[in-house]
């Protein structure tokens, strides 16, 4: 066998038995959930893991340029350790963040907000363990 062959062969032995199969295991979910987001939201996507990191949020706004300050909040939720998307949902003017490792806070802004209320009272959380949604102020 020539040397070079030889030597070749070796070093790939070499490479690849120092790679780890448990840091490819951890990859998989971020390829999954990169394609996933991709398909269904395109590019600028912008990522939150809970506080707990047991759960993954990608959402987008998309902008209206024919109705100026007119947005759609589109969102992905994601279980981190598997990569399966748990939640897909849309919000006409709507704003997104975490309440807690699995639930989310999220309000669809009216376009005139009644005196007596604030963006508080209108808020929702969603239960991703149950899939229960509540009013914020319960």
């Amino acid at each position: 066998m020539h040397p070079f062959l030889l030597y070749f062969f070796l070093m790939i032995g070499f490479f690849g038995s120092c790679t780890s199969s448990k840091k490819s295991e951890n990859a998989t979910p971020d390829v999954k959930m990169m394609s996933i987001s991709k398909e269904k939201l395109g590019g600028n996507t912008e990522w939150l893991n809970s506080p707990g990191a047991s759960y993954v949020l990608c959402k987008k706004i998309r902008e209206y340029t024919d109705q100026p300050g007119e947005f759609t909040l589109e969102f992905l939720v994601f279980e981190n350790k598997t990569g399966n998307l748990v939640l897909e949902k849309s919000l006409p003017r709507g704003k997104i963040d975490w309440y807690s490792d699995h639930e989310l806070k999220w309000v669809s802004i009216p376009g005139n907000l009644p005196p007596d209320l604030s963006l508080d009272d209108l808020a929702k959380i969603h239960d991703l363990q149950t899939g229960t949604e509540r009013n914020h102020r319960e």
